[in-house]
């Protein structure tokens, strides 16, 4: 009924809180949004229960798989950062080592020098226009 709010098949969020009362469930999804869903309210469920082990397992298949087998729904997106010069705004990045190692070769907060002698820090992995992912620095 709600389309891709979740990232599509195969992503996963998290619930936030849920309301015994009313069956509804606050969920906050791998890419950062957050929204609420059915949880047995009029015999309707909007959310389908995937296990920690179970999403532990594609994830650590995906980052064995190498950058192209990493999708959108393996992040957790538990970092926001203030991005954009002229018209900022908070952008969200998963900041686990494995997977900034598998996207960019770098972990989260690491120090990086350019072939030009500036330095960056790595920020975390976030989607890029279309489905790919990116590693960000701040230089």
């Amino acid at each position: 009924m709600w389309d891709d709010q979740d990232g599509g098949p195969g992503s996963v969020g998290f619930v936030l809180s849920w309301d015994a009362a009313t069956l509804w469930a606050k969920v906050q999804w791998n890419l950062g949004h957050i929204n609420s869903y059915r949880i047995g309210t009029e015999g309707q469920y909007d959310l389908k229960h995937v296990g920690s082990m179970q999403y532990m397992q594609e994830r650590t298949a995906a980052l064995t798989g190498g950058v192209g087998a990493i999708k959108a729904r393996h992040l957790q997106c538990s970092f926001a950062y203030a991005c954009g010069l002229k018209k900022s705004h908070l952008s969200l990045f998963d900041i686990k080592e494995d997977l900034c190692m598998a996207v960019g070769g770098f972990a989260h907060g690491q120090r990086v020098i350019d072939k030009d002698g500036r330095q960056s820090v790595v920020i975390g992995v976030k989607p890029t226009g279309g489905k790919k992912l990116a590693l960000f620095f701040h230089l």
